[in-house]
């Protein structure tokens, strides 16, 4: 997978800080639609802040919250469920 390099967009500090907010969301959600929603709205507030004309992905954001895990680590959501056997919790 090739990454696209692009200038950074500059944001208020109020959506640097909801982006913040809204990453940490994401990565705490287990349920895979819920982590849509959550980048699809992210998706929009950026996009007020970026060149008329200009697009911005889906697949974008996620890349931008995978980046920026507040964890150092992108989870896996396969190790959630198998954490959740493990310590013999019914699914």
């Amino acid at each position: 997978m090739v990454s696209i390099k692009r200038k950074p967009i500059e944001i208020p500090p109020e959506v640097a800080r909801q982006f913040t907010a809204d990453m940490k969301a994401y990565h705490a959600e287990q349920d895979d639609i819920r982590r849509d929603r959550i980048a699809v709205g992210t998706r929009h507030v950026l996009l007020v802040h970026r060149r008329a004309g200009t697009k911005l992905r889906l697949s974008e954001v996620k890349e931008l919250f995978e980046e920026n895990d507040p964890e150092g680590v992108a989870r896996s959501h396969m190790s959630s469920w198998s954490e959740l056997r493990e310590n013999g919790r019914r699914i």
